[in-house]
């Protein structure tokens, strides 16, 4: 996303010396085993009797997004058997296998989902970068070294699950088996949890007192849980739209050349560049330029109806027949709204704009 990362950046390694322990992640530690491993010229070697495990200290909850990119060389040493590759938490699965057609099978499992795609390489003698990424709305694509080879947009969808730690190579070390297996040279993970949407806009809101008590604590979480429900709804409608839009690929029965999805492309950039607008106004306090987010997301809105008009209209009417504050808490909320007016002032007018369009656009025929 232009101008903010929602994603998190778990771990990243690129075995820049000897110390396997050279590494940024979130706070958690190496497991014993892993320090048996030896960097060497940018790269450690994996065999089927040592394992890189790093385990959280807090688990990571309600992961939607997966992101891993793995610099790989595979020499294919050894019986034709899975290799696991990544391993996060119980939940998701990279494997590769030898086959005896001389493909090397990619398999990407999410949440017991599994998809398999035959990659005509074989092997890897040098370096080559594997990616995956996966989304709740069912999104995921496998690509080598820019290259896409596979994607599906309904593997697991709505899913989300617990990270608690991360792993390369097997998680049954094979005392029996002593050939090389491959070698890694880089190594990122982020993920993207339900909460984090929330989180980054709750912190690029104007600052401004608020009451100090139990009813605000408690209105505060009200409304926090209440809008977490409501974009919910609404990653649920995207998928719809994202199953509406694409197809999976390969496919026997689908396309064969390589695919492009030019109106999911549309909806992308037209998403991140309204969002990368708004974190400009609010960073810089300044909304003068309210067209720089009106106008791609009024754009936006047209491509969503236009796709899935029944369900828009509908989605529209849930989103706002439903209020975010309980009528308990309006007093307390407007009398911070009215404390802070100077601030949230131009961002309500904004909305209220922006409100305007939705309402406009839903009602279409």
């Amino acid at each position: 996303m232009k101008g903010r990362q929602m994603w998190r950046s778990v771990l990243l390694h690129e075995f820049p010396d000897e110390d396997i322990h050279s590494l940024q992640a979130v706070p958690g530690a190496l497991t014993a085993a892993s320090l048996a491993l030896h960097p060497s010229g940018g790269s450690v070697t994996v065999t089927p009797i040592s394992r890189f495990r790093y385990v959280l200290r807090t688990p990571l909850r309600d992961v939607i997004g997966v992101s891993c990119r793995l610099k790989l060389r595979y020499p294919f040493q050894g019986p034709a058997e899975p290799e696991p590759l990544i391993r996060l938490g119980t939940f998701v699965r990279l494997s590769v296998q030898p086959t005896a057609s001389d493909q090397m099978l990619v398999r990407v499992k999410i949440a017991g989902t599994e998809l398999r795609l035959a990659l005509p390489v074989y092997p890897f003698p040098q370096f080559a970068l594997l990616r995956f990424d996966w989304h709740t709305s069912g999104q995921v694509s496998v690509s080598v070294d820019g290259q896409l080879i596979g994607y599906h947009n309904a593997l697991s969808a709505s899913a989300r699950f617990a990270v608690d730690d991360l792993s390369v190579g097997r998680g049954d070390p094979d005392q029996s088996l002593t050939y090389q297996r491959y070698e890694i040279g880089r190594l990122l993970v982020r993920v993207l949890t339900r909460s984090d949407a929330l989180g980054t806009l709750a912190r690029e809101l104007p600052a401004i007192d608020v009451p100090d008590g139990d009813m605000y604590r408690r209105c505060r979480m009200r409304i926090m849980v209440d809008l977490q429900r409501k974009l919910d709804r609404l990653r649920n409608f995207m998928t719809a739209i994202n199953q509406t839009l694409t197809y999976p690929w390969p496919d026997d029965a689908g396309p064969t050349e390589r695919p492009s999805f030019p109106e999911v492309t549309r909806v992308h950039d037209l998403a991140t560049t309204a969002v990368a607008a708004l974190w400009r106004m609010l960073r810089s306090a300044d909304f003068t330029n309210s067209d720089d987010f009106l106008a791609p997301f009024t754009q936006l809105l047209e491509i969503l109806q236009r796709t899935r008009p029944d369900e828009f209209r509908q989605l529209i009417q849930e989103l706002t027949q439903t209020p975010t504050v309980p009528r308990e808490c309006r007093e307390i909320v407007e009398g911070a709204l009215e404390q802070g007016r100077h601030a949230f002032g131009p961002l309500l007018t904004l909305l209220a704009q922006a409100d305007e369009r939705i309402t406009e656009i839903a009602e279409r025929d």
